[in-house]
């Protein structure tokens, strides 16, 4: 990863090319402590918002405040009750469009494929346990504070880190 990030902050001159590789092998040891995946979500977010070549503070910085966005916080109920919260928090998390969360007639949240119309094919049903909803809907509301993007926020949800 932190190859691939000096490529892109590539220095302009020739004889500086011995200066920047030993640069990054520095960063490289500086970063070693923070998993894979934070790193990987941190340089995204450092390329994505500054044009010069980040320090090991900025990207551990970042990867703390990305991992911290996994922590909970509160969020106040909009819909017309936490189940109806949580399938839309669901349906935004959602990657594919042959599928959506629903509130059924029980009030259970549960997913519906919505490939050929009306049909209700391969069901789930989750019932949430007491203070479930709460708790992921504290994680929710900390990650939108935190300013994790969208597609951070799907990642850590893919690796158990949010919920």
């Amino acid at each position: 990863m932190i190859s691939r990030l000096g490529l892109r902050f590539r220095p302009t001159n020739q004889a500086d090319l011995q200066a920047h590789a030993a640069m990054l092998a520095l960063l490289a040891e500086d970063v070693a402590d923070v998993p894979a995946d934070l790193l990987q979500l941190a340089i995204q977010r450092h390329v994505s918002s500054s044009p010069f070549m980040p320090k090991a503070a900025d990207l551990i910085r970042i990867a703390k405040e990305i991992d911290a966005a996994a922590r909970v916080a509160p969020l106040p109920r909009t819909g017309r009750s936490y189940a109806h919260d949580l399938a839309a928090q669901r349906n935004s998390l959602r990657t594919r469009d042959d599928v959506e969360w629903y509130v059924d007639h029980t009030g259970a949240v549960r997913l519906d494929d919505i490939s050929s119309g009306e049909m209700r094919i391969h069901q789930q049903t989750w019932q949430p346990k007491p203070g479930e909803i709460d708790v992921i809907n504290a994680k929710v509301a900390e990650a939108i504070a935190m300013g994790v993007e969208e597609d951070e926020f799907r990642i850590l949800v893919r690796q158990g880190r949010m919920g």
